[in-house]
């Protein structure tokens, strides 16, 4: 799936719901999702040394929201799907920083993500 860097101004007019990230203050990059011919999404990311924030937004009716930390081998910390582009975005920058008071804690390892996958013949 090839992805462009665009314009924060181009992404926020196909998506104004996603005005709350750069709002927050933090640096946000935006990139368009494409195939072929046709745009169908968004994503906008923003990195800090512990974490990595991205919001995906496929054709309005599809929001993925995430949080990766980098440390104890690297997973997903925090994590919201659904289709409210708005409401994911807010809750993502609304999520307290590794080691402030109500930080997630719990950590999905990448490592667990990957396996040693053997295909039975039938």
């Amino acid at each position: 799936m090839p992805h462009d860097t665009i314009a924060q101004a181009d992404a926020l007019s196909c998506f104004p719901e996603l005005n709350d990230l750069p709002a927050n203050g933090n640096r946000w990059g935006f990139h368009s999702l494409s195939e072929p011919g046709a745009v169908f999404g968004v994503a906008a990311s923003r990195a800090h040394p512990d974490y990595t924030d991205a919001v995906f937004v496929f054709e309005h009716r599809h929001v993925l929201g995430i949080r990766v930390a980098p440390g104890r081998g690297g997973g997903i910390v925090w994590m919201r799907h659904g289709d409210g582009i708005a409401e994911i975005a807010r809750e993502l920058v609304e999520v307290p920083a590794p080691g402030e008071p109500g930080a997630p804690g719990s950590i999905l390892p990448v490592d667990a993500l990957i396996g040693d996958y053997t295909i039975l013949d039938r």
